[in-house]
């Protein structure tokens, strides 16, 4: 037993490392043109926006361990990655810009200014409307003969119910957070412990900086945690498309991404080895009686 694993431990961090060190790196100048090249292990990328507002969570617990000794606690996080900032910075720019200098504002249903709607971040804006003068001067006179500029602010509150906003990434960012408890707690213990859990998770989340990764590990078809990911974005019926691409944010150098697995693989091959050779060393060898094993030998040829 010792002896096979003494050679499988080798193996097994081969082929992680043939993995890593074969895996493919495809630059991409927008994260949109990851669905236009064949896919592979890694990518970067020059012009993406992540969206943590339109994140997607899964929450599970696994009872694990030797006699199911331990409670694991997950949180899977998938972030939405665009190609530009959503909503379309774009189109936001083109209403600003495009619109008469006279043209009336309302951010949150409120009557404002050109001054005022300058000042908001593409980011704080839900929606934004350009309203023409036909819906706008029955109420407002000749004040509203240039139209209008609608705003709806994120954190402005609706007072019906509003549709809801159907999103298409190119692709989403994997976070997960883990957590093991003693499975022998009580119920309410193990509330109280998912609860402090929950809210460490949702403070690192939230100064997580997710746009300042270095390259992006794409998860393969056998990860363990792809099915979770997927199932977090598929769970509220917002997401257009087919399957979603999920891929791992890196945050260390392109050229760290083998660690140390090569020494690993001739490291646990000579631990295991001198291992092997020290139990042979102090395992006593059992005396052979060749007296007997003739004797038995003969009878046999006599037979």
């Amino acid at each position: 037993m010792l002896a096979f694993i003494t050679i499988l431990a080798p193996m097994a961090i081969a082929q992680m490392y043939m993995v890593t060190a074969t895996g493919k790196l495809t630059r991409l100048d927008n994260i949109n043109q990851i669905n236009n090249f064949p896919a592979t292990k890694y990518y970067t990328a020059r012009h993406f926006y992540v969206s943590k507002g339109f994140s997607h969570f899964r929450f599970t617990f696994v009872v694990s361990g030797k006699s199911k000794s331990d409670f694991d606690m997950y949180i899977y996080a998938a972030v939405p990655v665009f190609d530009h900032l959503f909503p379309d910075t774009n189109q936001i720019a083109a209403i600003r810009t495009g619109a008469n200098a006279n043209v009336l504002i309302f951010i949150d249903n409120k009557l404002s200014n050109m001054q005022r709607l300058k000042k908001l971040t593409a980011d704080s804006i839900r929606m934004m409307r350009y309203l023409n003068p036909s819906f706008v001067m029955p109420k407002y006179g000749d004040a509203g003969k240039y139209g209008a500029i609608a705003v709806v602010t994120k954190q402005y509150k609706m007072k019906f119910n509003q549709p809801e906003m159907k999103i298409s990434p190119a692709a989403w960012l994997a976070v997960k957070y883990i957590k093991t408890i003693s499975n022998s707690l009580s119920l309410p213990e193990k509330e109280n412990l998912y609860k402090v859990f929950t809210a460490e998770c949702d403070a690192d989340f939230k100064h997580l900086q997710l746009n300042k990764f270095i390259y992006l590990n794409r998860l393969s078809y056998n990860n363990r945690d792809l099915k979770n990911y997927v199932t977090a974005i598929k769970l509220k019926g917002d997401v257009i498309g087919n399957e979603p691409i999920i891929l791992l944010p890196v945050f260390e150098p392109f050229a760290n991404r083998n660690g140390n697995k090569l020494l690993w693989i001739f490291g646990s091959f000579v631990i295991g080895a001198g291992v092997f050779l020290i139990t042979l060393q102090f395992t006593p060898l059992r005396d052979i009686d060749f007296d007997n094993l003739n004797h038995a030998a003969i009878i046999a040829r006599e037979r």
